[in-house]
């Protein structure tokens, strides 16, 4: 009875990745924890952009900041297409034209599963604020620096439902060594653990590897804003700024499918932004309603990282087929590796735009504070160029061709259209290359699966605070309050370049204290 409903659960998921074509990225980028112009405003508005201040003053703020995603398929959707995958053997018959092809990943060819994906982020911070009104030098001038300390942890869980762990059903002779080869693992989780070791195959996988939870912690990028109110009064004030961010972040380096990452990536960014503030309605003095606007637009600079990619003809995760190494003789060397070891390369990674817009509403009532509004945050797709290439002739795709041959010598034989997919190894003499080896190049690599594509967010948002003060004049404010986020995706079309959904929809609540000194 267990097995029946085992492979009902097989079909019923064979049937619906059958209707769905894997596709996306193979990196998952996110806005910086320093672009929140929500958090950057609620809270202390009050306190800055002063209109009557005749000399410097200041505004400090801590703000403890908790953050977890949501929606977790939409997150497997921008790397996979889909949130479940099935993986099968290739002795399996009729196996689905998306079936991820178990032999590459050293499960037994009669191997069947089915795998639910459930990516997580998991964020804590703590920003540290700094507004410094500048004008005794000039009237309207000011500084504003943001500094969050971070500790994020990002999970890719896999629930896999083994139908078929092929333990006792070794690969045949020829096909992964001269004589028969048992698998080199019984899961599908396990294989992409990056310890995995089978027949020829003697280098385990380097990059793109799935071990559990991965955590990265440091000090996001440090943003400074240096600005100018061209107009301030007792109905509002508007100006421009200038915005510069510094990478204090942390580098990707491809070691996980499903990296961490503090900060940007280690760009430096330079922008312009606009701010300003009107009277809605006032009444007795005391209570207020006000609106903001914000609008900032950011440049992101060439900075170093490495990505994983696949190969333009072979389209998607085709950095998990195999490859065979071939020395300078054109003649297959007996080591087998995977392709992404290879296609995981440093690169130039540059953004053109990023624009982030406010629109919120302040009332203030005697020292209480109350915020709500939404925050809109774009970024264009993201520019990669290669700092260095494949080594010519050096590799070419195994695909599901034999690395022996019937006498037991070493074969040439490469399938440069294979695809992570694969196909019956009975076919094997209709798609070997003709002209073997065929060699994997460095005009082969497809940029793009490594790139982020044009992404848009939307965030609802509200804040409750309350300030300390006793007096018109008081010249020390300490101000406190708390407030949570929403946070959603905002791509979700028919028409958008795929994958269509790629960013991250996640709530967050927070904390925000300080003090003012004028």
């Amino acid at each position: 009875m267990k097995k029946i409903v085992l492979l009902c659960l097989f079909f019923s998921s064979a049937h619906c990745i059958e209707n769905t074509i894997l596709q996306g990225s193979s990196f998952f980028s996110p806005r910086s924890q320093s672009i929140d112009a929500a958090r950057h405003t609620v809270g202390w508005h009050p306190y800055i952009h002063k209109y009557d201040a005749q000399s410097w003053y200041a505004v400090f703020s801590a703000n403890p900041y908790v953050s977890r995603s949501f929606k977790s398929d939409r997150i497997a959707q921008t790397m996979f297409g889909t949130d479940q995958l099935t993986i099968s053997g290739s002795s399996i018959e009729n196996r689905g034209a998306q079936d991820i092809l178990a032999d590459y990943f050293g499960l037994s060819p009669v191997f069947q599963s089915t795998v639910c994906l459930d990516p997580k982020i998991v964020t804590f911070m703590t920003e540290f604020a700094l507004y410094v009104g500048l004008d005794g030098l000039t009237k309207g001038l000011y500084l504003e620096f943001f500094a969050p300390a971070v500790w994020t942890k990002w999970s890719f869980d896999m629930d896999e439902t083994i139908i078929n762990d092929g333990a006792t059903t070794p690969f045949a002779s020829l096909y992964m060594d001269g004589s028969t080869v048992n698998p080199g693992a019984r899961s599908f989780k396990d294989s992409l653990q990056g310890n995995v070791t089978f027949g020829q195959m003697t280098n385990p996988l380097a990059f793109g590897r799935v071990c559990g939870s991965q955590s990265e912690g440091g000090l996001s990028d440090f943003l400074a804003i240096l600005g100018y109110d061209i107009v301030n009064n007792e109905n509002g004030f508007a100006g421009l700024n200038a915005r510069l961010g510094a990478p204090t972040g942390s580098r990707p380096n491809g070691q996980f499918l499903f990296e961490p990452i503090v900060g940007s990536g280690k760009h430096w960014s330079f922008g312009v932004g606009f701010a300003g503030r009107g009277l809605v309605w006032e009444k007795d003095g005391q209570q207020e309603l006000n609106v903001f606007v914000e609008a900032d637009f950011n440049h992101y600079f060439k900075a170093r990282q490495c990505r994983s990619f696949d190969l333009c003809a072979n389209e998607f995760a085709s950095r998990y087929i195999l490859a065979k190494e071939f020395d300078t003789d054109g003649n297959y060397t007996g080591e087998l590796l995977p392709v992404i070891n290879i296609t995981t390369l440093p690169c130039d990674v540059s953004i053109d735009l990023e624009f982030e817009f406010l629109f919120m509403f302040g009332y203030t009532y005697k020292g209480y504070v109350f915020d709500f509004g939404y925050n809109g945050w774009l970024r264009s797709k993201e520019k990669i160029d290669l700092l260095c290439g494949i080594e010519p002739n050096k590799y070419g795709l195994k695909g599901i061709q034999d690395t022996n041959s019937i006498i037991g010598q070493l074969t040439n034989d490469t399938e440069s259209i294979a695809t992570v997919f694969g196909n019956e190894i009975s076919e094997q003499a209709n798609v070997v290359d003709v002209d073997s080896p065929v060699f994997i190049e460095t005009c082969d690599i497809n940029l793009r699966s490594a790139a982020s594509p044009f992404v848009l967010t939307h965030k609802l948002f509200t804040h409750f605070g309350y300030a300390w003060k006793k007096g018109e004049h008081d010249s020390i404010v300490p101000f406190v309050g708390g407030g949570l986020s929403v946070e959603f995706e905002g791509i979700n079309t028919t028409n958008t370049e795929k994958p269509n959904h790629n960013t991250l929809s996640e709530w967050a609540f927070w904390i925000k204290g300080g003090v003012s000194f004028s």
